[in-house]
């Protein structure tokens, strides 16, 4: 379960049924977590991330007479990072035993590389490397505009005679 921005409840619980509804409508298979690399694409990808889960809730949210989009405004901030882990949660308990043990070490995996690579990123924000490359840049891209600009506009093709 998790809660959304608002406070509703909602369960993420996978079935046979629930893998096949998001495969139909959003081309994700959720078997793909221990066969192929659906932790990093959705760990990556957070709009593929909420369209899933807002697949997995569909049946939640149709009851209450919601809409997909009125459904899409409650994920925002941790909401969504609630979400996620209890889909993760919920998804691995869906496998038998060997495979929800693999499912488990991935999803370990997975969630160990992104801490570090926000970690990683957040130290080069901190020790200026970020802004100095984006200065750079912007410098970079303004000598360029000033080359373009000093040697006047291509004046095209000349009317035909």
């Amino acid at each position: 379960m998790w809660k959304d921005a608002t406070g509703r409840e909602w369960s993420t619980r996978i079935t046979v049924n629930t893998i096949s509804h998001v495969k139909e409508t959003s081309g994700v298979l959720l078997t793909d977590l221990v066969d192929g690399n659906l932790f990093e694409q959705l760990s990556s990808d957070i709009i593929l991330l909420c369209s899933v889960i807002c697949r997995i809730c569909e049946p939640q949210w149709t009851q209450r007479e919601m809409t997909a989009s009125d459904f899409g405004e409650l994920l925002v901030g941790d909401a969504i990072d609630e979400a996620y882990r209890s889909f993760v949660e919920d998804l691995i308990a869906f496998f038998p035993k060997g495979r929800r043990e693999v499912a488990a070490k991935i999803a370990k995996a997975t969630r160990t590389f992104e801490a570090e690579k926000y970690k990683l990123i957040e130290t080069r924000m901190d020790n200026g490397m970020v802004e100095k490359l984006l200065k750079q840049a912007v410098e970079k891209a303004n000598a360029e505009i000033d080359l373009i600009m000093a040697a006047g506009e291509p004046s095209g093709k000349s009317p035909g005679s």
